[in-house]
């Protein structure tokens, strides 16, 4: 089992004034070193930062489609294995609580039909994660 997070880059040059968003980019890393099994893929709409090119893979792609069209574009250049567990993710994201990676892992083994969703709501305080069951 692979652990794979897809990271749609292009709001590098909000990143100084922006409050936590080198620990983002610093968890991120910190994931990926301590983890074989986990791999970090930037998909980028514009050159992406040092911060960026000297800790992860990255690829640029022309900006179509907004993000579901990075993620779209990378993961077809993507050679994926079929047990990989996908993770897609916006650059801007601050994340409060990592331990929904073996949440979902652990789930999707489990119950190998469900989809799980996680976004903030309109109020920045509450998030929403929901699992839910395939209806087919």
């Amino acid at each position: 089992m692979k652990i794979q997070f897809i990271v749609c880059g292009w709001w590098y040059d909000e990143w100084d004034g922006k409050k936590n968003q080198t620990e983002f980019i610093d968890a991120l890393y910190e994931l990926k070193e301590e983890n074989d099994n986990l791999d970090v893929m930037w998909t980028c709409h514009k050159a992406p930062p040092k911060i960026i090119t000297e800790k992860f893979d990255y690829k640029e792609y022309e900006n179509i489609g907004l993000e579901w069209g990075a993620y779209d574009k990378v993961l077809n250049d993507m050679d994926l294995d079929d047990d990989t567990f996908l993770f897609f993710i916006q650059d801007d994201m601050v994340v409060h609580d990592w331990s929904f990676i073996n949440v979902c892992v652990d789930h999707f083994n489990l119950n190998p039909t469900t989809k799980v969703a996680s976004g903030e709501s309109v109020a920045p305080i509450a998030t929403l994660f929901v699992i839910w069951e395939d209806p087919l």
